[in-house]
């Protein structure tokens, strides 16, 4: 399998992704079966195993995978530490410690999948530009 098949591979893996996670919100959000919306995380989980295994075959897919992982980085700490921050300057002194989080961990997990996808994407389109 040459270079070009295998990051067609990649990318429709990508696209998968995406798809996938678009397809898990709306399940979670319109109150699917559990089994469906299990099914939606589970083949998410292996398209993010694909990705991470298959990952950095040369330099263009890595400049990808490197815009991803820095947006999902650059969001799961504003959804833990930023709007933390910003709750305790506003609440002026209130006890920010004891007040339970905005998000809860499996939101900062979503948050922090959708930023994947959402900087591969952006990169992979204003490269194509």
């Amino acid at each position: 399998m040459s270079n070009a098949q295998k990051a067609q591979k990649y990318l429709l893996a990508a696209h998968a992704g995406a798809a996938l996670l678009c397809a898990a919100l709306a399940a979670a959000e319109f109150g699917a079966p559990d089994f469906v919306q299990g099914l939606f995380v589970g083949m998410l989980l292996a398209i993010i195993f694909i990705l991470f295994r298959s990952t950095l075959r040369d330099e263009y897919i890595e400049r990808l995978w490197n815009a991803g992982t820095a947006a999902a980085l650059l969001a799961t700490l504003v959804a833990t530490l930023g709007v933390e921050l910003v709750r305790g300057f506003a609440d002026q002194g209130a006890d920010v410690f004891e007040a339970p989080p905005l998000f809860s961990t499996t939101a900062i997990g979503i948050i922090a999948l959708a930023a994947f996808f959402i900087g591969f994407h952006f990169k992979l389109l204003r490269e194509r530009a």
